[in-house]
C-alpha cells in the first residue's frame, strides 16, 4: 500500500499542476485511474465510512458536525467535509450520465 499511496499523491500533483485544477476534478483523475494498480477495496475503512456517514447526516438533517463557527470547527473535518463533497458530487454526475446512457440505450438493438 505504501506504494499505492506513491502513486496516488503522483496522480494528485499531475492533475493539481494544471491552472484549471479543481478538487473534483483531481479526485476524478484519481478515480479514475486507481483500478489500473489496485482494487479500491484497499481505500474502503471505517474511519472513512464513519466520516461520509457524518457528512450525509448533516447534510440531510441540516445539523453541523461540531459546535460553534467555521473558524472553530477542526481543520481536518474542513479538508473532509470538501473532499467527501467533492467525491460524491462525481458519484451522483456518473450515476446521472450512466442513467442518461441507459435510457437513450433503450429499445435500441
Amino acid at each position: 500500500m505504501e506504494d499505492v499511496w506513491k502513486h496516488v499523491l503522483a496522480i494528485k500533483q499531475e492533475a493539481g499542476s494544471s491552472t484549471r485544477s479543481t478538487p473534483q476534478s483531481i479526485l476524478k483523475d484519481i478515480f479514475y485511474q486507481l483500478p489500473y494498480f489496485v482494487c479500491q477495496n484497499h481505500f474502503l475503512d471505517d474511519n472513512s465510512q464513519k466520516d461520509i456517514s457524518k457528512y450525509i447526516y448533516c447534510e440531510e438533517t441540516k445539523t453541523p458536525a461540531y459546535i460553534g463557527s467555521y473558524g472553530e470547527l477542526p481543520s481536518i473535518w474542513k479538508e473532509k467535509h470538501f473532499l467527501i463533497k467533492a467525491a460524491l458530487a462525481i458519484l451522483y454526475q456518473e450515476k446521472k450520465a450512466e442513467l442518461k446512457e441507459n435510457k437513450g440505450n433503450h429499445g435500441h438493438k
